[in-house]
């Protein structure tokens, strides 16, 4: 019985481990994903510069800010919404159709509630003096701290809510290496 009991253990622990590697794996395609419409959407800066300025080098053309990158995933949609955005490029967020890069079907979500932007190479964000206010989360039992009309730096893994959206975020630079990856 000894010997069952410790085949069984030995099952349980290799099933654990599968189980774990599937969820590393899940993730590490997703990090892939993003990194790499990042990646595309860089090398758009660089080729509309390039057609803009056919007689210049491109090297060193795009600032800091537009090697910084934000992926959204929104909390409620089970992984079916996700975004990449240039932080350099400016993202608005709200309700309204006009003008916002990510739009939200929220009632409580102002038309136009707030901007995520870069500044020094940093992702900020600032609400819009939205009539809900912004509440940035940090960590998972931090209760947030609310914006209004005010602005703050955004950390990766923050969480955005917006009336009764939770959008969460990573923030990332596209690297050299990015480009590689094709």
């Amino acid at each position: 019985t000894s010997m069952i009991i410790f085949v069984i253990c030995i099952i349980a622990a290799a099933v654990g481990a599968v189980a774990v590697l599937c969820v590393l794996s899940r993730r590490n395609s997703e990090e892939a994903k993003y990194k790499g419409a990042a990646a595309n959407i860089y090398r758009d800066k660089l080729l509309k510069w390039s057609l803009m300025n056919p007689y210049q080098s491109a090297e060193n053309v795009l600032s800091a800010d537009d090697s910084l990158f934000v992926y959204i995933k929104n909390a409620h949609s089970k992984g079916k919404h996700q975004y990449v955005f240039c932080v350099g490029d400016k993202v608005y967020i709200g309700r309204g159709r006009q003008d916002n890069q990510l739009i939200l079907s929220d009632p409580l979500v102002s038309e136009k509630h707030c901007l995520i932007y870069a500044e020094n190479g940093v992702a900020c964000i600032y609400d819009l003096n939205s009539g809900n206010g912004t509440v940035i989360k940090r960590g998972r039992f931090d209760k947030g701290f609310m914006l209004n009309g005010s602005s703050c730096v955004l950390e990766d893994n923050d969480e955005i809510i917006l009336g009764q959206s939770c959008l969460k975020i990573k923030i990332f630079k596209v690297e050299a290496d990015l480009f590689d990856q094709r």
